[in-house]
């Protein structure tokens, strides 16, 4: 099984580094230690210090429209760990990274499989279950970026977690008092979202346990102990986000992610469950409250087929709970995204190998009624062809063309003026993950670095470029900007932005209270040689010099 999965994602040992991965490898070359002082701290990138913020935005590592006080810092020393063991060994040679992450992976399965042995026994249907998790989608995306490794690390000890847990309730393993939180201690120290597998402990505790209601959640304090201690230590150090729109703090907004968990969470289950990709909402976003309708309609179809299967076994119940409370974490992260799920896969295959066995087997919870068994087995025929036909080969298809992308930071100028010079970019490409990553790319490959880089829109169609006078442009957009400011702190018509040799005026702003409008005022004429203007030409697929237009006329960039 762990040949198999490793064999469906082998083609992206031979990708190239992809977004995330550069600020990783590019903090640790300490090439830029005084705005990334800690070459272990990598996921720390940026903490809402203004002068370090400052610093940045002069860089080119954030826009012109970054807020001073916006926050992106994550605490995950494990992870860490494991990219600076690459960076030491390897720096210059991504594939010994990429099997370092297939590494993970397969350990990842492997302990799932002992999982579903512990809990189902020595049974075709374990056996089946961790074949489903081997091949399951999600482990595409988190094989092929090596930056997604956290995810795979998370998942692991989680796993690891209610492995030794079960051992510790059930079988009397003492050891397990302290291993079982240990590994929890772990997870949370690789990634954020691990907190989901608490709740296959909560489900243990429901289903599984014997004995007084209080014997059994007395069984769960040291693992809130150990989450009481991780979150004070996270947000007193000073990690956590602000000025993202995905991301929610549970406690401080409790009702805006009640509304996230309503819109979110029947959304992954059905990805997990039945696909589409979780990620497809953001993709096609006119088509979210149709594919929310249809995630609720088809899980309450499934929970009605499982019904007989959940009343008669404890196991099954103990995978259902503990996938749709480890769905609730999820949904206050950033997004919708299948590469979220691997923890949630482990209930949801689990389950569904339950499920599948037992309609093979005629198990006696088996629909009895011709119209209710034919509905179940064509529930099950769907399912065999969703998760062993259709999963591993979206996964194939997933890594072989990513292993085929390049980097659009190879298209920007690479000769040893630029060092000298400051980029101004006319349009950063949709998807083309923002300056930050171009930057980091070329630095982890030794390509010249501008001496500062402007962005003057990002992502955005059909803007408009007139010249003022000399030195000034009036640049006018038609959408939104990805914005990297606190929900509080928009910005404002006529408020301003001091940079090195650039200040900026938003002019207008959008029904919605996005800026569509800014003039930019530059130290001297856009002509000077010390200017190097670029635009992203759509048609080809790269960066092309672009030529400010002359005093009073303007420019369409498409």
């Amino acid at each position: 099984m762990i040949v198999l999965a490793l064999a469906t994602v082998l083609p992206s040992v031979w990708a190239e580094l992809y977004n995330d991965d550069y600020p990783l490898l590019g903090i640790l070359s300490g090439s830029m230690r005084d705005v990334y002082p800690s070459r272990l701290d990598i996921f720390n990138l940026f903490d809402g210090d203004p002068e370090r913020m400052r610093r940045m935005v002069d860089l080119g590592l954030l826009p012109w429209w970054a807020d001073p006080g916006v926050r992106h810092a994550f605490w995950r020393p494990v992870s860490a760990l494991t990219h600076w063991v690459d960076y030491a060994l390897w720096r210059d040679w991504p594939v010994p990274m990429h099997l370092h992450s297939l590494g993970w992976l397969g350990v990842l399965i492997g302990a799932a499989y002992a999982t579903y042995r512990q809990f189902m026994g020595h049974t075709a249907a374990a056996g089946l279950a961790a074949l489903l998790y081997a091949l399951d989608r999600p482990h595409g995306f988190n094989a092929v970026e090596v930056s997604s490794r956290n995810t795979m690390l998370g998942a692991l000890f989680g796993v690891l977690t209610v492995l030794l847990h079960d051992r510790w309730r059930r079988a009397g393993w003492r050891l397990g008092t302290v291993a079982a939180p240990g590994c929890f201690a772990v997870a949370l120290l690789s990634v954020e979202n691990a907190v989901a597998a608490g709740g296959y402990l909560v489900a243990h505790a429901v289903f599984l346990e014997r004995g007084s209601w209080s014997g059994r959640f007395r069984a769960l304090l040291p693992y809130g102990l150990v989450f009481g201690v991780w979150y004070l230590l996270y947000n007193g150090l000073g990690y956590g986000v602000t000025g993202h729109p995905d991301y929610i703090n549970l406690v401080r907004e409790p009702l805006r992610f009640a509304s996230a968990l309503v819109e979110r969470a029947p959304v992954f289950l059905s990805a997990q469950w039945f696909g589409p990709p979780a990620e497809s909402v953001v993709v096609l976003p006119q088509a979210a409250l149709v594919r929310w309708v249809a995630a609720v309609i088809s899980l309450a179809v499934l929970l009605l087929l499982l019904a007989a299967l959940l009343k008669r076994d404890p196991v099954a119940r103990f995978w259902g709970l503990g996938q749709a409370l480890a769905v609730v974490p999820l949904c206050a992260g950033s997004g919708l995204h299948d590469r979220y799920l691997l923890i949630v896969g482990l209930g949801a295959m689990g389950l569904l190998a339950q499920f599948l066995w037992g309609l093979a087997s005629q198990a006696p919870w088996c629909p009895q009624r011709p119209v209710a068994l034919r509905a179940a087995m064509l529930m099950a025929c769907g399912l065999v062809g969703i998760h062993a036909i259709v999963s591993p080969l979206q996964v194939l298809g997933s890594t072989i063309s990513r292993a085929a992308m390049k980097p659009l930071a190879d298209t920007l100028p690479a000769d040893p003026a630029i060092r000298r010079q400051v980029l101004v970019v006319v349009n950063v490409p949709p998807g083309g993950a923002g300056l930050a990553y171009w930057f980091f790319a070329r630095t982890v490959k030794n390509l010249p670095i501008p001496g500062q880089t402007r962005a003057l829109t990002f992502g955005l169609p059909s803007i408009r470029i007139e010249r003022i006078d000399a030195s000034s442009l009036r640049v006018r957009w038609g959408g939104r900007h990805e914005v990297v400011r606190p929900p509080g702190r928009p910005l404002a018509v006529g408020q301003w932005t001091h940079l090195a040799g650039t200040d900026v005026e938003v002019t207008a702003m959008s029904h919605e209270g996005w800026p569509v409008e800014a003039i930019f005022r530059f130290d001297t004429t856009l002509e000077d040689p010390q200017f190097r203007w670029v635009e992203w030409d759509k048609s080809r697929g790269h960066f092309a010099a672009f030529q400010p237009p002359a005093i009073g006329e303007s420019a369409i960039v498409r």
